[in-house]
């Protein structure tokens, strides 16, 4: 992250704050989200997010996402993002692992498909979550 910020100078924009509700494949259940965005250059952006189920676990998330330019407001713009997540279970430890997502954005509403992969305790493979979100940027 920082060696982004020293490659991309005085080109670090504030996007601001985001929340964003969806749901999680495979489970019937809300996925809820808050986070804070930064821009890094003119095509990339950073973004810090914590997803939620209010009951079993949280899980934060620092991604960073290149992105194609929107035309005239009409057409949207598709991004491409990686990055580290953990999840912190009740009654159960954390465990850490790799986002990856891609996402269409307007200019103030965004759906965001984030793929979370942890591997598994015994290394005998490992343990996908996929979720679908629609969030609004402020």
């Amino acid at each position: 992250v920082i060696a982004a910020v020293l490659a991309f100078g005085t080109n670090l924009f504030n996007g601001g704050p985001l929340v964003g509700v969806g749901f999680r494949f495979g489970r019937e259940e809300l996925r809820v989200r808050a986070g804070y965005e930064l821009g890094l250059g003119r095509y990339f952006v950073m973004g810090l997010v914590a997803d939620t189920n209010f009951q079993d676990y949280v899980t934060p998330a620092l991604t960073i996402d290149a992105l194609s330019p929107t035309i005239l407001a009409i057409l949207p713009s598709a991004s491409l993002g990686v990055g580290g997540v953990a999840q912190f279970r009740k009654d159960a430890c954390p465990r850490a692992g790799v986002r990856g997502q891609i996402g269409l954005s307007f200019p103030i509403v965004s759906f965001s498909l984030p793929i979370d992969i942890y591997p598994a305790e015994n290394s005998s493979g490992s343990h996908v979550e996929a979720s679908f979100l629609t969030q609004l940027s402020f």
